[in-house]
């Protein structure tokens, strides 16, 4: 009986370790996302426990083995619970995740999206038990995607940088997708399955997507007194993704995407690239490098960013004494806050947040983890009080109970809430950037009073839509022939 018990008790001890303690630190990461797939383990251990105890009169016979039992059932009982959570708080949370859109877009920000907009999303966003169990299939995307890897996009003498691209099989142009991923600046590829897995759901629901590969850095400046600082790798990182921009702007047509409706989209350290390089477009990144290109070859239409380091200065001071993502920290800048405290200014998105900039500066759509242990969810609050400070138009989603990466498992809570979040803030942009042309030329006419309900019909009307990235002379015309067409109405009465 007691080889029994203590075995009994060692998987429960392996199981609280793993998915209540791990879970919480910062290697836990998408472990909070699992509970539905590993639950019934502990649940059976704990039956059976019980089981035990009752038939076999354990406390009766021998009090060590009751022990061992009555502790492996406990420890179970707890995380089994403790990994249902984020399922017990999913209704909960996504009220509140639908008030956190409201409030970032406005509380009818679904009224005002395009009926004809060649993208999908969710117009009512519920957690989906089967799509849970069934997950992300990468087989059945790819009867319905496209998919072509290892296109280079920059070369030069020292660098061969590839990126990989996805886009609908059906008949259409779409909006366009710069897909950055993560890694700690370290670590990570576009080939990834988690990766492809989000570029081939972004694809299949409407998207052209250029995932990127960049520099990282190397290993040798973690154990070198070589440092970031002497080659500014952050900088050849932006440019990296300034190239994969141009590319994806060039060649968006090629691959049925629309170049003037383009999306920035990266994790953890690929959102703060995305971050940095939307809104550093009017400072000194676009100097070091003549070979870029121009300032309006970058109009960014949006930008994604998944628990992205924001504020590097505050990061740091997140961390304890002796911290391993400080000490990276310190290898790759050089230095702590107080050394190299321009570099850390210099490389920090929310910096760039400034009355000079913000006209500049497209929608943001950030997402986090109340629970981060990798990437404190102060980041992106920061962040977020920034850019409604200037009322830049953006939404921050905060799920309570997830840690950094949550997202890794598509299919999860997090991911599921999220990602149909995201789709809805998608069309949502492209209607206002839809809208905002038709204000502008409709301004020109004398139609100031366009009412919503005429947008609408001049969009629903207008053939020339799809065409209107390669034919834009086309849509201005037909734009023009219904302002007149209104006007002449107008008289008439």
């Amino acid at each position: 009986m007691h080889v029994l018990a203590i075995v009994y008790l060692v998987i429960a001890l392996f199981l609280f370790l793993i998915f209540v303690l791990f879970a919480k630190t910062f290697m836990g990461l998408w472990l909070t996302e699992v509970g539905l797939w590993i639950v019934w383990l502990p649940l059976s251990l704990l039956v059976s426990g019980v089981i035990v105890i009752l038939r076999f009169e354990v406390l009766a016979s021998d009090k060590l083995n009751f022990v061992f039992i009555l502790i492996s059932i406990l420890l179970n009982l707890y995380t089994s619970i403790h990994v249902l959570v984020p399922f017990f708080e999913i209704k909960k949370t996504n009220f509140y995740l639908e008030q956190a859109m409201k409030f970032g877009l406005g509380d009818d920000y679904l009224d005002f999206v395009d009926p004809i907009v060649n993208a999908k999303y969710f117009k009512t966003v519920k957690f989906r038990f089967l799509h849970y169990l069934i997950g992300a299939r990468p087989r059945k995307l790819l009867e319905k995607v496209a998919r072509v890897k290892d296109i280079t996009f920059f070369k030069d003498e020292t660098i061969d940088l590839k990126l990989n691209v996805y886009y609908p099989k059906r008949e259409g142009v779409f909006p366009t997708i710069v897909f950055i991923h993560g890694g700690a600046f370290i670590l990570g590829s576009k080939d990834r399955p988690k990766h492809e897995k989000l570029c081939m759901m972004l694809a299949n629901y409407g998207y052209t997507v250029f995932s990127l590969d960049y520099r990282l850095t190397p290993l040798e400046f973690l154990s070198k007194k070589k440092s970031l600082k002497d080659e500014l790798l952050f900088a050849a990182m932006l440019s990296d993704v300034h190239h994969g921009v141009v590319f994806a702007k060039k060649h968006a047509h090629e691959y049925k995407g629309n170049a003037n409706e383009l999306f920035l989209f990266g994790r953890s350290a690929g959102g703060h690239l995305a971050l940095l390089t939307t809104f550093s477009c009017m400072g000194k990144f676009f100097e070091f490098n003549e070979q870029i290109g121009k300032l309006e070859e970058y109009k960014i239409s949006g930008v994604i960013a998944f628990y992205p380091p924001t504020n590097f200065s505050t990061l740091y001071n997140c961390y304890g004494k002796k911290n391993l993502m400080k000490f990276l920290m310190e290898r790759g800048m050089g230095g702590s806050p107080d050394e190299v405290q321009y570099l850390y200014r210099f490389f920090s998105p929310v910096n760039y947040v400034t009355s000079k900039n913000s006209q500049f500066i497209p929608p943001v759509f950030l997402a986090v983890g109340a629970k981060d242990r990798l990437v404190a969810p102060g980041q992106s609050e920061e962040l977020y009080a920034q850019l409604r400070k200037f009322n830049i138009p953006s939404v921050l989603l905060t799920l309570p109970w997830a840690n950094h990466g949550f997202d890794a498992i598509l299919n999860g809570p997090g991911g599921q809430l999220v990602i149909k979040y995201l789709t809805q803030f998608l069309v949502w942009v492209l209607t206002k950037e839809k809208y905002r042309r038709l204000d502008s030329l409709a301004h020109k006419h004398g139609l100031d009073d366009l009412t919503h309900q005429e947008k609408i019909d001049i969009l629903c009307n207008l053939d020339a839509l799809k065409d209107k990235s390669s034919n834009k002379e086309k849509y201005n015309q037909f734009l023009i022939d219904c302002f007149r067409e209104r006007i002449k109405k107008e008289q008439q009465e």
